[in-house]
């Protein structure tokens, strides 16, 4: 399941699905603050819907990198790009989900080449500017499935992208399934160690309410075949 929600100053009965020790950690910005308290408070309601327990019920940790992960319940990941904070969650193995807004200014052959590998850099010289983009969203969200960081495992995936197909040039991790899509003006990328990513429920989270709704804002892109790498 991915679900999305506006980042936002949540009401106080939005606020109420967060357990009091998230509600009171300290941050840089205000804005950081509310990208968090978002993305906990939509991650609880999924994890409601998912076990029918309250949402403020449910046990979540970091690690060192900052990966959530539910004490025993399912594999989730979450993520922020501009205005917006998603999360994703599946009943085994690790997932990790990244959005990425397409921003016209970046250069984008400069970054590729300085990043990512001689084959892939040479690929993107060719290839239209968005695919640049999808490249770096599906690579985040692989370093986010294993607790990585961005600048160290970058490089570990290797892939091109030719829609409908994800191709694996070579990984250093066992990795099941990449998925891409689009949302507006973003993309969105999941990758999941165990879980098969060919039939995803996505769905949306309004202010004012607990229900999590079906979107079908969401078109899809491309994706590897199901099957270990």
């Amino acid at each position: 399941m991915v679900a999305h929600t506006p980042v936002r100053e949540l009401s106080p009965a939005e606020l109420k699905l967060i357990p009091g020790y998230e509600r009171d950690r300290e941050f840089g910005s205000r804005k950081r603050q509310q990208q968090f308290l978002c993305g906990r408070a939509l991650l609880r309601l999924m994890l409601q819907r998912w076990s029918g327990e309250s949402a403020d019920s449910h046990k979540l940790v970091s690690g060192e990198d900052g990966k959530p992960s539910c004490v025993g319940g399912p594999a989730v990941s979450i993520t922020h790009s501009g205005d917006l904070v998603a999360c994703g969650l599946a009943e085994a193995g690790e997932l990790g989900i990244d959005l990425e807004d397409v921003d016209p200014h970046r250069d984008t052959l400069k970054i590729a080449h300085k990043f990512f590998s001689d084959e892939e850099a040479g690929w993107l010289d060719a290839q239209p500017r968005d695919r640049f983009f999808m490249l770096w969203v599906l690579k985040e969200a692989y370093v986010k499935a294993l607790g990585q960081s961005i600048f160290g495992g970058i490089n570990r995936l290797r892939c091109i992208v030719e829609p409908p197909n994800i191709e694996i040039r070579s990984t250093g991790e066992r990795i099941h399934a990449l998925c891409l899509y689009t949302m507006g003006g973003r993309y969105l990328a999941l990758a999941a160690t165990q879980a098969p990513l060919a039939a995803i429920s996505f769905v949306r989270w309004e202010a004012g309410s607990e229900q999590l709704v079906s979107d079908e804002g969401f078109g899809f892109m491309a994706r590897t075949n199901d099957r270990a790498k």
